[in-house]
This record gives structure tokens, C-alpha cells and sequence, in this order.
């Protein structure tokens, strides 16, 4: 009965997806008739990463049968995220510490020392950079602030979406029989924590 509700918790992040990819459709739809090119720009810019993330979830979906024993991927990062963490946390968040806490449990992540942990820009986004614009305010004094190009930003926010549904720490998935499947990726980690020790910046990688 636990692992259902977190199965329906699953398909319920999947059936809020494809209502974002409609809802985006059809925003972009909308925004390539606007008079406003800034307008629309940002626009399609936004649908198109509520459109790459759903489609994300579309395709895990792919394969999954309808019986009680298929397994079904819990995403804890998107619309249903902190729902689905939450209620992963009350229904198995006991058996995980006890399962911890006894001989059984032991690490095999063995971090290769050779590789340049911190450098990958797929767990590590680059983030845009940003143009100071100053400007005279309604008393006369000089004023400035960070601007940001709109496109790099929606760029950013899909490759985080992406990094953390594809190439996500944690991938867990469940089956209204009863069985929980959770799974870690150390590099991702890895790479993550030791990213804000590097001191420069420009030693970055492409995967």
C-alpha cells in the first residue's frame, strides 16, 4: 500500500508533464503571433524548456507496463518533486537507516583520483554572464545593475532540468507490488561538491 501512493505519485508528475508540454505548445503557439518580438523570444524560449523537460518524461515513461509489477521512475525534482521526496522519505525513509545502520550496508564508490572531478559542465552548467548596465534614476543619481541575455538563461535552466533528469545523484524507482530501486551515481556527486573548490573558473570540461 506504501510503495502505491508512491507509485501514484510517479504517474501524477508525469500527467502534470504532458498538461506543462500542452500548456507550452500552445504558449508558443501564441508568442509566434505576437507583435512583440522581445516578447516572443522570451516567450518560446521558456515553453520550449517546460517542452524539453516533459518530453524527458514522456520518453522514461516509454515501456513502463501497466501491471502491478513495472517499475516507475519517482522523479524528486520537477512539478511533483518535493511531494514525491517527501513521501519517499515517510514510506521506506526508516528501512533505509536501519539498512545503513546494519553490516549489510557497505560503498563501492571507488572515485578514480586521474579525473578532473569538478570540470563537468553537464553536472556543472556554465552560468551566463552578465552585462552592467547603469542608468540615471528619477532623482538624478547613477545607478547600476546586473543584466542578463534572456536565451542563455533559458539555456541554463534547461540544462540543469536535463542534468538532473538524465544525469540526476539520485535515480529511484518503485512498483505497486511493494519493491523500491534506488540507486546513486558518485561521479555526479563527485562532481558537484568539488566544482566551488576549483579556483579557475575557465577549467572546465565538455562532458
Amino acid at each position: 500500500a506504501k510503495t502505491k501512493r508512491l507509485v501514484d505519485t510517479a504517474k501524477t508528475a508525469k500527467a502534470n508533464a504532458k498538461l506543462i508540454a500542452s500548456s507550452a505548445m500552445h504558449a508558443a503557439s501564441a508568442s509566434s503571433s505576437s507583435s512583440s518580438s522581445l516578447s516572443s523570444s522570451s516567450s518560446s524560449s521558456s515553453s520550449g524548456a517546460a517542452m524539453d523537460w516533459s518530453k524527458a518524461v514522456e520518453e522514461e515513461a516509454e515501456g513502463e507496463d501497466a501491471d502491478e509489477e513495472a517499475m516507475h521512475s519517482v522523479l524528486l525534482i520537477g512539478p511533483n518533486g518535493t511531494q514525491a521526496t517527501r513521501r519517499l522519505n515517510n514510506e521506506v525513509g526508516s528501512s533505509m537507516q536501519k539498512f545503513i545502520a546494519s553490516q549489510q550496508y557497505g560503498h563501492n564508490a571507488n572515485l578514480d583520483a586521474g579525473v578532473a572531478w569538478g570540470t563537468s559542465t553537464v553536472q556543472n552548467p556554465v552560468a551566463p554572464s552578465a552585462t552592467w548596465v547603469e542608468m540615471v534614476d528619477r532623482n538624478g543619481d547613477s545607478v547600476g545593475y546586473r543584466a542578463y541575455n534572456g536565451s542563455d538563461s533559458n539555456a541554463l535552466e534547461r540544462a540543469i532540468r536535463n542534468r538532473d533528469y538524465h544525469n540526476g545523484v539520485w535515480d529511484v524507482r518503485a512498483s505497486e507490488a511493494g519493491q523500491v530501486v534506488i540507486s546513486v551515481r558518485p561521479g555526479a556527486a563527485a562532481h558537484r561538491a568539488a566544482n566551488p573548490l576549483r579556483r579557475d573558473d575557465s577549467d572546465t570540461a565538455s562532458d
